[in-house]
């Protein structure tokens, strides 16, 4: 199948069918896409720059923010020696992470000016009903080094849980598809994280976590309100942006939590170490529809074959490496957050309002004016178009690869740029 002779294809399938497409028409053109894929939130980016590539000036707003997580952190490490690790570093498996792991991801972390997010776990058991196993000795040890290195990486600490087991009850979600256990009762969820507090604050003394990540991202309305009644400080729950739908699965949009008034969401957009296509498409989509970077790793996908795609850690850093530095060479202006921070940042965006309107300049050509309002300065728009630039005032404006596509950064109120 072939279109007419006029358009301008954009993309075209594996076997050369055209997809995607633009047409002019009178003083305006047309956008077509001839597939399904924009059912699926993952392509909104995609959408949203394809909606902008079509108009000869365009702006979108972005958050502008690169959010680094590690999720199971601080936690216990296993005992002994794993003999994929042993082989490679003739360490066990806690040397391994103290001296090996933790320096590799604390370089990539400096160098490409991310901030941690970590999420700790106080003991991996099944147990849901009181009263709570203590935490082991050497396990609490374990954390506390790693809580304090992750403060000394510039990192915050939020919540996992008092153990892996999903805050759910029999029904809520399908227990049996991933070995964990029903919780006995919302008490029980309650009193397990108000353990889980009180360890926290015996070993770092004074820190009140501001951000939730449910355990396989699986949590229930139930659950939720358990987390809210043993931390009433917390403001964040970050569960998935994209994800084939199941019972009890933490799918969101980034926004105010519909259930708790004083909950934000913040949905992570990619995780893992593999550099993968699909990651990579997650990661681009994020950038191109929030301007965000949200990603999670995880310390023990190492030790799982599946998730390590049977790879060892020196090769897992390199393939890491490649997504880290693919993604901030396409887009250096990201700005590292911590977890917490970005969702303030968020909270700004949302309280902002930003008009936009053009007019014939003196000059003969157009001025573009961007007005905000309520706005904490800088804000960060795409901004789009297929004329040539003369100025701009208010703020600042950076040229990306892609021709006619840019980064405004304002710096006042008003924003003019001048086009000829």
């Amino acid at each position: 199948a072939e279109v007419s002779a006029d358009a301008d294809v954009i993309g075209r399938s594996s076997d050369g069918l055209p997809l995607i497409w633009t047409v002019s028409r009178g003083k305006g053109q047309v956008l077509y896409a001839n597939t399904s894929m924009f059912q699926d939130k993952v392509n909104r980016g995609l959408l949203l720059q394809l909606i902008n590539y079509n108009a000869d000036i365009s702006r979108s707003t972005m958050i502008n923010a690169a959010i680094f997580n590690i999720d199971d952190f601080p936690a216990p490490i296993p005992l002994g020696k794993n003999p994929k690790i042993f082989e490679d570093y003739q360490r066990d498996t806690i040397k391994f992470y103290k001296e090996i792991w933790w320096s590799d991801v604390r370089l990539l972390l400096e160098k490409y000016n991310l901030k941690p997010s970590g999420f700790i776990i106080g003991i991996y058991n099944n147990e849901t009903e009181a009263p709570f196993n203590e935490i082991f000795d050497q396990d609490r040890k374990t954390i506390s080094y790693f809580g304090r290195k992750l403060s000394e990486a510039g990192g915050v600490m939020g919540i996992h849980g008092y153990n892996h087991n999903p805050l759910a009850l029999e029904g809520e979600i399908r227990f049996e598809d991933y070995g964990y256990s029903p919780w006995s009762s919302k008490e029980d969820m309650t009193a397990s994280l108000e353990y889980l507090k009180q360890t926290i604050h015996e070993l770092f003394g004074d820190v009140n976590p501001k951000s939730y990540v449910a355990p396989s991202n699986l949590i229930s309305k139930t659950g939720m309100e358990a987390v809210v009644e043993a931390f009433p400080e917390i403001e964040v729950f970050a569960g998935l942006y994209t994800s084939p739908s199941e019972p009890g699965l933490f799918l969101q949009e980034f926004g105010p939590n519909p259930e708790f008034e004083q909950i934000y969401n913040t949905p992570r957009i990619s995780s893992g170490y593999i550099n993968s296509k699909e990651t990579m498409w997650n990661i681009f989509n994020g950038i191109a529809e929030f301007g965000i970077f949200n990603h999670y790793i995880h310390p023990d996908d190492l030790l799982d074959p599946n998730r390590s795609k049977g790879m060892n850690w020196q090769n897992m850093k390199i393939d890491f490496e490649k997504m880290l530095r693919s993604t901030f060479r396409k887009f250096p202006f990201l700005r590292g957050y911590n977890n917490y921070e970005a969702y303030l940042r968020f909270k700004q965006y949302d309280k902002m309002q930003v008009d936009t309107w053009r007019e014939v300049s003196a000059r003969g050509g157009t001025t573009y004016t961007i007005a905000h309002r309520n706005a904490v300065m800088p804000v960060f728009h795409y901004f789009r178009t297929s004329r040539d630039i003369t100025s701009i005032t208010g703020g600042k404006l950076n040229p990306l690869p892609r021709e006619g596509l840019y980064v405004i950064e304002a710096t006042e109120a008003l924003v003019e740029i001048e086009l000829k």
